[in-house]
Formats: C-alpha cells, sequence, structure tokens
C-alpha cells in the first residue's frame, strides 16, 4: 500500500507540471494578426494611360471625277492613269468643231444686232434735235426711242448667247481643276460622250487628312488633347486635330473629326487606328472595381489602411480613369472583401506602416 502511495505522488507531480507550462504556453502567444491580408501594385504596373482608339481613314482633301458637260466625241486623252498632272493641265479634249461653228453663229448674230442698236441711237439722236424745232413731233419721238431700247435689249441678247456659245466650246478641254494624280482614266478616245458622263477620276497631291467618327465622349477627349497618333501595318504617324463638327450625326450617334498630319503621310486610301493617350489619367481595369456606399471604384492603400477612392463614370465591365499619382498602391488581390478604413497587411510588404497598423490594431490602448 505504502508503494502504491510512493509511485502515484510523482505522477501526480509531474501533471501538474505540465498543467503549469500549458498555461504559460497559452498565455505568452502572439495573438492573431486582426489586418486583412491584400496584395497591392502601384497603379502606374497595373493601368494604360487613359484615352482611345477608333477606325480612321486617310483621305485626299480632294477625290473628283472628272466628267463631260457638253456632248461630243473624245478626240484626245492628255494624261493617263498614274500620271501626275498640275492645275491647268490638259486632261481630255473632245472634238470641238460643232460648237466653233455655234460660236461662229453666235458671233454674227451679235454684231448684227450690236450695228442695229447702235443707228436705232443715231437716229433717236437726231430725231431729239429735230423734236426740238418742231420738226418731228412727240409721238414719232417715243416711237423711236422704244425702238432704240428693243435694238440695245436685242443687242444684249446675242451678247449673252455669244458667251453661252464661247463657254461650250471651253468645256470641249477638260482641264485639271488642281495639282493631283490622275487615278482612273475612264474615257476611251473616239467614243461619244453625253453631258455628266465620266472621263477621268483625278485625287489631290496635297497633304492628305485623317478622318475618324467618334461617339461625343471619346470625341471630347480627343479635341482636349488635340493630337493623336494614327498607326497602319506597325507604322506610327502623328497627327493633330484641325476641326470637330459640332453636330452629332443623328443616324450613327458620333461627331466628325478631321486630323493634319506633320510631315510625311500615308497615301490616301488607307485605313488603319486612331490612338491618343493622356498622360495625366489613368485607365483602371474593370475586374478590379467594387462597390461601395453606392459608389463605384477601387481600394488604395494610404498608412496601413485601405481606402475607397471612387471613379465618377466608371461602369461595371468597362473600368475606369482616374488622376491618382502612378506611383499610389491598388489593391489587386483581397479587394473584394474590404472596408473602407479596414487595416490591412500588404503581402510581402515588411513596411513601418504596417507595423504600426498591426500594433494599434492588437492593442488600441498602445495606439493611444
Amino acid at each position: 500500500m505504502h508503494g502504491i502511495r510512493r509511485s502515484i505522488v510523482p505522477l501526480l507531480a509531474c501533471a501538474l507540471l505540465l498543467a503549469a507550462c500549458g498555461r504559460d504556453t497559452d498565455d505568452s502567444a502572439t495573438p492573431p494578426d486582426p489586418r486583412a491580408e491584400v496584395v497591392a501594385r502601384a497603379l502606374g504596373e497595373i493601368a494604360a494611360p487613359a484615352g482611345g482608339s477608333a477606325a480612321a481613314d486617310v483621305l485626299a482633301r480632294n477625290d473628283s471625277v472628272l466628267t463631260s458637260e457638253v456632248a461630243a466625241r473624245v478626240s484626245r486623252i492628255g494624261s493617263d492613269a498614274g500620271a501626275r498632272v498640275r492645275r491647268g493641265d490638259l486632261l481630255v479634249e473632245l472634238d470641238p468643231t460643232d460648237y466653233r461653228l455655234s460660236l461662229s453663229q453666235a458671233s454674227a448674230q451679235a454684231s448684227a444686232a450690236q450695228a442695229r442698236a447702235t443707228q436705232a441711237q443715231a437716229r433717236l439722236v437726231r430725231a431729239r434735235q429735230l423734236n426740238a424745232d418742231k420738226y418731228v413731233s412727240d409721238d414719232e419721238l417715243a416711237a423711236l426711242e422704244a425702238e432704240t431700247a428693243g435694238a440695245q435689249a436685242e443687242a444684249r441678247v446675242r451678247q449673252a448667247a455669244r458667251a453661252v456659245a464661247e463657254r461650250e466650246l471651253a468645256k470641249t478641254r477638260i482641264v485639271a481643276p488642281f495639282d493631283g494624280v490622275v487615278l482612273e482614266r475612264i474615257a476611251q478616245v473616239g467614243a461619244a460622250v453625253a453631258p455628266g458622263s465620266p472621263l477621268l477620276r483625278i485625287v489631290d497631291a496635297a497633304m492628305p487628312e485623317v478622318e475618324v467618327r467618334l461617339p461625343p465622349q471619346q470625341a471630347a477627349t480627343l479635341e482636349q488633347l488635340g493630337a493623336a497618333m494614327l498607326e497602319i501595318d506597325g507604322r506610327t504617324w502623328p497627327v493633330t486635330l484641325l476641326r470637330m463638327a459640332d453636330a452629332v450625326d443623328a443616324t450613327s450617334r458620333t461627331r466628325v473629326a478631321r486630323l493634319a498630319f506633320g510631315g510625311d503621310a500615308p497615301p490616301p486610301g488607307s485605313n488603319g487606328t486612331l490612338r491618343w493617350q493622356q498622360a495625366a489619367r489613368w485607365r483602371v481595369p474593370a475586374d478590379l472595381l467594387v462597390s461601395r456606399d453606392g459608389g463605384l471604384g477601387i481600394f488604395v492603400v494610404e498608412d496601413g489602411r485601405a481606402r475607397h477612392v471612387v471613379l465618377p463614370g466608371a461602369q461595371p465591365g468597362r473600368g475606369g480613369e482616374t488622376d491618382l499619382p502612378a506611383d499610389a498602391r491598388i489593391v489587386t488581390e483581397g479587394h473584394q472583401a474590404l472596408q473602407d478604413g479596414q487595416a490591412v497587411r500588404v503581402r510581402g510588404a515588411a513596411t513601418p506602416a504596417n507595423d504600426a497598423a498591426a500594433a494599434a490594431a492588437a492593442d488600441p490602448t498602445q495606439a493611444e
């Protein structure tokens, strides 16, 4: 019996010692970190400069299909497809024979009418002298005045007819309306053409322009910047805004903009993509947006806490824009469960701000 007692006492002592050690271990354990663990990256690493892009066309300032204004037969082609021409160069000549005859006839009629008007004027002057001496009655004088007025009117009609004939003859020579390149030859020598028949297509050799159609919001951004880059097949050209239509097209709901090249340019008829950027603003990806208190925005880490920054105009699934600095720390993981002002710990970062935030969260009395 005494042996049993002697064996139980050491066992009880060991149990009491282990319990005491357990209490000491629990009392000294590190309390759990109350901060939310997140991943944060600089805004400049995750967002692109704000801006836009749109399909664009390179257009010649003038792209004209020259047509015949008279009926005639094509007698000569002065410039063929691909030829560079200067303003006033002969492009197409039509047979002028009929129009020269018409001009000759109109000139003769104008000359005869002018002679009759001159004779009538001379008779009127003489009749006025005789009327003063009572050799010509007032009625006769009035008749001569009417006759003279009619002759003068007839002379003016004939002169106008001659001018029309001259103009018709001039239309048999189709000349270049501007410096350019003949893009297409349509007429053929010997073919009869009527008024409105296409003859040649010519494009302006002057520096082309870029045309783009933009939704009102994008148009406002481009209008504010005033400059962009045109990208075609891997090459880029800087362009500046020339003019922006004030009105919105009712069908496409877009505004038309024209931009000018600063130096060399791609050939007219090319098409590509117009891109523009706002260096002071950033386009935030849609997956970083969270809604808090009715506002859609992003979480920024400041002094160990998450701050919710609302992005005006942001839309779910489409992202938003901000003017925060490029080094602003944006929460990229763990943002969905955050609340504004919540203490956070950036994964992989050990900074004094993180340590201070952890201490304050673990023991509010120390923060005070």
